[in-house]
């Protein structure tokens, strides 16, 4: 009998021994995953500063190589259709810009709380029926679907979205000031 219990003992020995090791395996591992996501995070902010490089060049008219060119004015017509869309906002939300200080205003607002000034004249108009302007709804009130405008629309908010965060990003990093 005290055979078994050394023996149990020894087995229970190695057994948290193995266990003890494989954690601290799995810790290692961990720990090296995570350096890898980091350089990974580093590597494509890298590419992305890189990127934005060439496309200043771009917009300075530095002559590119024809594949960055092309991907250059690719990003120049995403920024086209993000100011569209960000116009499509604000007009849906009834916003409007002040016009002493430019500093974006709800609709309702009689005077700007950045700079004082009083709005203007029809500024507190009620928002665009962007809903009836789309083809969402057709004038006799049936319900009508326009699939393509809801995908644009679907694609300019993500599209919005990104660049929000890339220049969140770029702002945070120094690289930008923010207005």
């Amino acid at each position: 009998m005290g055979r078994f219990f050394e023996d149990l003992g020894k087995r229970l020995g190695e057994t948290a021994e193995t266990v003890t090791n494989r954690a601290g395996e799995a810790m290692e591992i961990q720990k090296l995953k995570s350096q890898i996501r980091t350089l990974e995070r580093e590597n494509d902010s890298d590419l992305a500063e890189l990127g934005l490089a060439v496309y200043d060049q771009f917009k300075d008219g530095t002559e590119l190589s024809e594949e960055a060119a092309g991907l250059c004015e690719a990003i120049q017509s995403r920024e086209e259709s993000i100011a569209e869309c960000l116009q499509k906002i604000t007009d849906i939300k009834g916003d409007f810009e002040c016009e002493e200080c430019g500093k974006v205003l709800g609709r309702g607002m009689a005077y700007c709380p950045y700079c004082g000034a009083k709005a203007p004249e029809g500024a507190c108009a009620e928002p665009v029926d962007y809903a009836a302007s789309c083809g969402v709804f057709d004038p006799r009130g049936s319900r009508q679907m326009d699939i393509q405008k809801h995908v644009h629309l679907a694609r300019c908010f993500a599209g919005i979205k990104n660049a929000i965060k890339k220049r969140n990003r770029r702002a945070s990093n120094g690289n930008i000031a923010v207005a």
